[in-house]
């Protein structure tokens, strides 16, 4: 029987179907993942995917799916699969940015879509192992869901030749009087500022409510930023950023990053960032002009609270409930975030300093920087990394941010019209009304 088409169909037909049987062979072929991972840092997903087959040779039949998903995407996507019940969409084990971690934690401890780690850490002694103000942020009722990728110490970026130049010198501005004095006295408004301080942002501000043993909720829940600490720091900092008169020492830019960052720092606009441990490899890769002149310094402190640095972001892995080999996910998590010589290599390369004190004894945490003049700015960080404050989340914790962000900006406002007078009591309203608004928000939540 001849193909009523012609023999050149008939040629293609035959390979189309030999064809759909060989990729069906290959397909059977594929093994599906045991665990798939999901990370949202680019930085991350590279080194994660540099250490794989080391992990890969110590499990040979098992497949490990690394994969590198949105930031704003992510903690979206993974609530949508929790609350849905989906289980395809769900990875095994997940990162998840330490402002987004709060989100996922809400209803009766059963019903977090992450594994609890509680007893596998006490039991292995991780929980002496690892900072323990590392686990506050995703510690929920007393449980904790979350290993810690970092503990993201802050110090001060300094341009040691406009120091000089100035007659600055950092062990002469140990605490924020000292520190603010000289920035009455080296400022050109408009022109160059002693640091970087947001009058609408809150990241500096908040770095400083958490040196000050701040925060926006405390261990339960409760919302604390119009408490004492609060108003305190807002009245500390409000003037220094809104005063053009006399005490303003700080402004800020369009953003924090980037081309403007770069510029900023190079034309002396800034003579120190805010620099936690990530952001010093930002300003090594971004302001290469200024290689051999800057330099790192602790936090100055405030009187009566000795403590010299601060936190500013982070990074925790969940092992998800949906995952069937907790063993293999728990031992993948291990790797990643307690093998010493990883961390180290990591270190390196990013500059973010692991929440593992034995692993800084590792001779990378003593490298000399050649853009910062030679420091040791790991060992530096890693000094100052045991005394950074606790840092308590909520899932209303972008809530809780925004309002205290208006607060700020409308001190500003306030005291840019009317100068100190009557400040106190218009920040203390503000901060409670907005607190307050926060707190209906959580009780209108029956979970």
């Amino acid at each position: 029987m001849r193909f009523p088409f012609g023999p050149a169909p008939a040629l293609m037909l035959a390979l189309s179907l030999a064809s759909g049987i060989w990729l069906g062979a290959q397909n059977r072929t594929v093994k599906k993942a045991d665990l798939v991972f999901w990370t949202f840092s680019t930085t991350h997903y590279d080194a994660y995917l540099k250490a794989l087959p080391k992990f890969q040779k110590a499990h040979p039949d098992k497949v490990i799916d690394v994969q590198l998903v949105s930031g704003t995407g992510l903690p979206q996507r993974l609530q949508a699969a929790f609350q849905a019940g989906l289980t395809g969409d769900v990875p095994d084990v997940c990162e998840i940015e330490i402002s987004n971690a709060g989100t996922f934690f809400r209803g009766p401890v059963e019903h977090v879509g992450f594994w609890d780690i509680t007893d596998t850490l006490k039991a292995e002694g991780l929980d002496k192992r690892i900072i323990g103000a590392r686990f506050t942020p995703y510690t929920y009722k007393g449980r904790i869901f979350g290993l810690p990728h970092d503990v993201h110490p802050v110090m001060l970026a300094y341009n040691r030749e406009a120091f000089t130049e100035l007659g600055l010198k950092p062990e002469n501005l140990t605490t924020w009087d000292s520190f603010i004095a000289a920035g009455k006295k080296v400022r050109k408004p408009g022109d160059r500022y002693i640091t970087e301080f947001s009058d609408s942002g809150v990241d500096q501000l908040m770095t400083i409510l958490l040196q000050k043993g701040g925060g926006l909720f405390d261990a339960n829940g409760n919302v604390t930023f119009d408490d004492e600490i609060g108003l305190e720091t807002l009245l500390w900092y409000i003037p220094l950023v809104a005063d053009k008169q006399e005490s303003q020492i700080a402004s800020s830019l369009s953003s924090s990053f980037g081309q403007v960052m770069t510029q900023a720092l190079e034309d002396e606009y800034f003579l120190t960032v805010v620099t936690p441990d990530w952001r010093s490899k930002q300003h090594e890769t971004n302001v290469g002009k200024l290689s051999g002149k800057m330099g790192l310094m602790p936090l100055p402190t405030f009187s009566g609270n000795p403590r010299k640095t601060s936190t500013w972001g982070g990074t925790m892995l969940g092992i998800t409930r949906k995952c069937v080999d907790k063993q293999l996910a728990w031992d993948f998590a291990k790797f990643l975030y307690l093998n010493k010589e990883d961390l180290a290599e990591r270190y390196s390369e990013t500059y973010i300093l692991p929440p593992v004190p034995d692993a800084w004894n590792e001779p990378a945490f003593d490298q000399a920087y050649a853009f910062y003049g030679g420091q040791r700015i790991g060992r530096d960080y890693a000094t100052l990394a045991l005394d950074v404050p606790s840092q308590y989340t909520s899932p209303f914790q972008d809530v809780a941010k925004g309002k205290f962000g208006q607060v700020l900006i409308a001190g500003v406002a306030h005291y840019s019209k009317n100068g100190p007078d009557g400040l106190r009591d218009f920040v203390a309203r503000a901060l409670k009304s907005r607190a307050d608004e926060v707190r209906k928000r959580i009780a209108r939540n029956p979970f």
